[in-house]
């Protein structure tokens, strides 16, 4: 019986129809990186921005120049975090804490729209 040697792996291609993909691509990957020509296992995650001041129901990455920010929302605020373990409350200024019905359609959404972010 003939046996079939898969090439070494070069990647995921996710928006391409699996049937023509080369045999060095895979189509789905779960739990797994690909580095120096083949696949790893993932071993797990560290934290990396410390704990969030509220629990985000949403979160929107934006970066300007060489600043990286993340915004996230909670049930009636908005906090931005800037690369350290700070967190910033960055509800805003006047009209007070949003109010958000998390139990139904029209929770947090955001954008970036000309180069902004928006919630």
């Amino acid at each position: 019986m003939a046996t079939f040697v898969a090439p070494a792996p070069k990647g995921l291609v996710k928006d391409t129809n699996n049937t023509v993909l080369p045999p060095e691509f895979y189509s789905e990957a779960s739990n797994i990186r690909f580095a120096d020509s083949s696949a790893k296992k993932i071993k797990g995650h560290d934290q990396v921005f410390g704990t969030p001041t509220v629990a985000p129901y949403f979160v929107i990455n934006w970066a300007t120049g060489t600043n990286v920010f993340w915004y996230y929302a909670g049930t009636a605020k908005i906090y931005r975090q800037s690369g350290s373990s700070t967190h910033t409350n960055f509800t805003r200024a006047s009209g007070g804490d949003y109010s958000t019905n998390l139990t139904a359609i029209g929770n947090w959404t955001g954008t970036i729209y000309n180069g902004l972010p928006i919630l």
